[in-house]
């Protein structure tokens, strides 16, 4: 198997794990004032509930840890954590990582502890990789660990995935670190199931029953990005994301979480 930089890994899921995370953004708020949150490790649930004009709202995932940053000590991924040796069950995300990063000599995906990459990028990762439906960050005392949600009833929205495709790349070019945008974008089509149309060292162009997608390069740097077939601007496009800003969007879980660190 050809050797894959994590930074060749990252392009390929940092605009879908972008839409992911404003899908998740979006359903939080759909909770009204009074959201809330709680969540079992031992369980391996999270639980998101609220309230829309009077009517309670509650919201199961299944998730399962990638493993944690802890403030002057880095991340460490969970295959890697004593507290978890007896619980292969709950290994299995982070254990595709590592055996991703085995095939694809992709070292930052198989040394247990990394202080060199930004932790939520190995949350990017492993959202795309594992093919989960969000990551959600989990604040504890001294660090964060990340998450990956799963769930058989609810799946991402592809209804709009043109327009989404047209109004998030824009921003996920801003915002995030991608090195090669040209990579990310037939990334984030192929996440959407587009049929390639044309491409071309300048242009690429690809179709999906919600409509069709052209966009421009100089080299691998993204130029610009045209909507066919009622793919509209919304406010997606301009919105700046944060992403810090997600754990601040719930506050603190409304009972103690188990965290066995």
């Amino acid at each position: 198997m050809p050797r894959l930089s994590f930074d060749k890994v990252y392009d390929a899921h940092a605009a879908a794990s972008l839409d992911k995370q404003l899908q998740l953004e979006h359903l939080v708020q759909s909770l009204g004032e009074e959201k809330r949150w709680e969540y079992d490790l031992k369980t391996g649930t999270l639980k998101l509930a609220g309230a829309e004009n009077g009517k309670p709202l509650l919201h199961e995932f299944q998730i399962e840890l990638l493993g944690s940053f802890a403030n002057g000590i880095g991340w460490k991924w969970l295959w890697a954590n004593e507290e978890f040796a007896n619980s292969p069950e709950k290994l299995t995300s982070s254990l595709k990582l590592r055996a991703f990063g085995e095939e694809y000599k992709c070292s930052q995906l198989t040394d247990s502890e990394n202080d060199d990459i930004n932790p939520e990028d190995f949350a990017v990762v492993g959202s795309g990789l594992c093919d989960a439906l969000w990551y959600f960050p989990i604040e504890y005392g001294g660090g964060t660990a990340f998450a990956l949600c799963y769930s058989e009833s609810m799946k991402n929205d592809s209804e709009k995935c043109a327009e989404r495709v047209y109004n998030i790349f824009p921003q996920a070019i801003l915002n995030l670190a991608i090195r090669n945008h040209r990579t990310a974008l037939r990334s984030y089509l192929s996440y959407y199931k587009f049929t390639m149309l044309e491409e071309t060292a300048g242009v690429v162009r690809a179709e999906h029953s919600s409509g069709e997608i052209k966009a421009t390069f100089r080299g691998f740097s993204f130029a610009s990005i045209s909507g066919f077939d009622n793919v509209t601007k919304s406010e997606l496009e301009t919105k700046t994301i944060d992403q810090n800003e997600l754990p601040g969007l719930f506050g603190k879980p409304s009972k103690d979480p188990f965290l066995p660190w």
